[in-house]
C-alpha cells in the first residue's frame, strides 16, 4: 500500500511540474520560434543581449524533462565560460517555474528532478572534443561558434552527431558574427554547408526584457560617435555579417598571406625559434617560426595547442618539437606565478634554449606583425596551422578598452595561439635582410658548376697578378723614393 501511494504521489508531482512548466510564457518570439522548431539542425545568428543563452537554458530543460535520466549537453570554448554565461539562465528558470534544479558545484552541471543531467563542457581542443565521446545525447548547443576554429565540424561531425541517434536528436549552434567573413561558423550560417541547417537571426532591438533598447543604442552611437551604418554596430548588436578591419587584432589575408606548406630550398639559412603560451585550463599553446636574413622571410611552419596538460606533459611537447625542428631560441609566457614556476622547472631539468618571453607592448608587437603580413615578410604554412589561421581571422580587440587606448582581447577570445606567435616573433632577426647571404646554390646544379667555373677562372688570374709583383706592389710603389 504504501509503494502505491508513492507512486501516486510522484505521478501528482510531475502532473503539478508538467502545469508549472510552461516555456511559452518565458520566451518571446524569436526565442519561441527556434524551441518549437522539430527540425534537427539549427542556426541562431544573434546580436549581443539578444537573448539566446535563455532560449538554450529553456530548450536544454525541456529535453531533460522529455527524456528521464538523458543528458542534454551544452558546450562553448571553456567550461568556465559555460558557467558564466549559463548560470543566470538556470536560476531565472529555477526560481520562475520552481524546478528544484541543482548545481554541481564542481563542474557546473544542472540535475533535474527526474534523473536528467545538463552537461555543461568546454571544447576548444581535440583533447576536449573527444572527452564528450561516450554519452548519448537527446540535443546539444554549442555556444559562441565565432570563437571555435575548424575543430568545430570534426565536434558536430564525428563526436555529437552520433551521439543523439538514440533520441533522434538535434543539435544548435549560436553566436555573433566575428569581425571576418571567415570560419566555421560563416560557413554554416552563410557558406558552403549553409543548406543543412535551419536559419534563426534577431538582434538586440528584438529583446523585449530590456528596457527601452533604442534608447541604449543611441546613447551607444552617440558616445562612439558612430552611424548604424557602423560595422561595429551592425555586427554586436544587429547581428549582421559585415567586415570589420578595424575590430580585427591581426590582418592577415588568407590570399596573401597563407602558402599551402613551407618550402625549405628557397634558403640556405633558416632559423627556426619558437613560442610557447603556458596554460592548463586554457590550452597550452605552440608556435614555430623559420627565418631567413637571405630572404628577408619569416614563416609560420607549426603549431598546436592543448588543455589539461601536466608540466611534464608540456616538455614532452616541446621536446618533441624540437627533435622536428632544429629549434634555435625558445621564448615561454612566464608573466603568472605559475608559468614562471613551469619555465624555470625546464631551465634545471633541460638542455632547451628556454628564455622569458617579452610581453609587453602588446598594441606594438601586433602592428609590427601586420606590418609584415603587408610587406610579404610574413607567411603561415596552412598545412599545419588551420587553427592559428583562424584565431588569428576572428580575433579582435575588446572595443570598449580600444576606446580608453587600452589593446587586450575580449575574455574567452582563442588568443593563445596568436600569443604563442608573439612570443616566437620577438625572437625572429629576419628583418636584418642581407640578400648577399643568399649565395648558395644545389650542388650538382648547372650553377653550381658555372659558380666554380667562376672562381677557378678568378684563382688563375690572382695567380698571374702576383706573379707581375704580387698584391703588395702598389704599397711597395708608394714607399719609392
Amino acid at each position: 500500500m504504501k509503494e502505491i501511494s508513492k507512486v501516486i504521489l510522484e505521478a501528482g508531482k510531475r502532473k503539478e511540474q508538467q502545469i508549472r512548466w510552461r516555456p511559452s510564457d518565458f520566451l518571446f518570439k524569436k526565442q519561441l520560434d527556434v524551441f518549437e522548431c522539430q527540425d534537427p539542425y539549427k542556426c541562431k545568428r544573434v546580436g549581443r543581449r539578444g537573448g539566446k543563452s535563455y532560449e538554450a537554458a529553456t530548450a536544454l530543460v525541456n529535453a531533460g524533462f522529455k527524456w528521464p535520466k538523458s543528458t542534454p549537453l551544452y558546450v562553448t570554448t571553456t567550461r568556465q565560460d559555460a558557467r558564466d554565461i549559463m548560470d543566470p539562465a538556470f536560476d531565472l528558470l529555477n526560481t520562475t517555474f520552481n524546478l528544484n534544479l541543482r548545481q554541481n558545484k564542481a563542474t557546473g552541471d544542472v540535475t533535474m528532478p527526474n534523473g536528467s543531467r545538463i552537461m555543461l563542457r568546454g571544447a576548444s581542443t581535440l583533447r576536449e572534443i573527444n572527452k564528450l565521446r561516450g554519452p548519448a545525447y537527446p540535443c546539444a548547443v554549442i555556444d559562441e561558434v565565432q570563437n571555435f576554429g575548424p575543430d568545430l565540424h570534426y565536434l558536430i561531425d564525428e563526436v555529437i552527431e552520433p551521439a543523439t541517434a538514440q533520441y533522434h536528436g538535434w543539435i544548435s549552434v549560436s553566436g555573433t558574427p566575428p569581425p571576418a567573413q571567415y570560419g566555421p561558423f560563416w560557413e554554416i550560417d552563410q557558406g558552403k554547408y549553409a543548406d543543412a541547417w535551419t536559419h534563426f537571426h534577431w538582434t538586440f532591438l528584438d529583446n523585449p526584457t530590456i528596457p527601452e533598447p533604442d534608447v541604449f543604442l543611441q546613447r551607444v552611437l552617440d558616445r562612439r560617435g558612430w552611424t548604424e551604418d557602423h560595422p561595429g554596430y551592425q555586427r554586436e548588436y544587429l547581428g549582421l555579417w559585415v567586415r570589420d578591419d578595424g575590430a580585427r587584432a591581426f590582418e592577415l589575408e588568407p590570399h596573401r598571406d597563407v602558402v599551402p606548406k613551407f618550402d625549405a630550398s628557397h634558403a640556405w639559412d633558416w632559423d627556426y625559434v619558437m613560442g610557447i603560451d603556458i596554460g592548463y585550463n586554457d590550452p597550452c599553446a605552440y608556435v614555430v617560426i623559420s627565418q631567413s636574413r637571405a630572404l628577408g622571410q619569416a614563416y609560420v611552419v607549426d603549431s598546436f595547442e592543448q588543455s589539461e596538460m601536466t608540466s611534464m606533459e608540456a616538455l614532452v611537447e616541446a621536446e618533441r618539437l624540437c627533435n622536428v625542428y632544429p629549434i634555435s631560441r625558445i621564448a615561454i609566457d612566464s608573466g603568472g606565478g605559475g608559468a614562471k614556476m613551469i619555465m624555470k622547472d625546464w631551465q634545471k631539468l633541460t638542455q632547451l634554449p628556454i628564455e622569458a618571453a617579452v610581453k609587453t607592448h602588446k598594441a606594438s608587437q601586433v602592428s609590427t606583425i601586420n606590418g609584415d603580413f603587408r610587406a610579404g615578410k610574413l607567411k603561415i604554412a596552412r598545412d599545419k596551422n588551420m587553427k592559428l589561421i583562424n584565431d588569428l581571422m576572428v580575433l579582435e580587440w575588446d572595443s570598449e578598452k580600444k576606446e580608453r587606448n587600452k589593446y587586450v582581447y575580449p575574455r574567452g577570445a582563442p588568443d593563445h595561439l596568436p600569443d604563442a606567435l608573439q612570443y616566437a616573433y620577438n625572437l625572429c632577426f629576419h628583418h636584418a635582410h642581407d640578400f648577399q647571404l643568399n649565395t648558395w646554390v644545389a650542388p650538382g646544379s648547372a650553377e653550381y658548376y658555372q659558380r666554380e667555373e667562376e672562381l677557378m677562372l678568378k684563382q688563375q688570374e690572382s695567380e698571374v697578378d702576383e706573379g707581375e709583383g704580387g698584391p703588395w706592389a702598389i704599397l711597395e710603389d708608394s714607399f719609392v723614393c
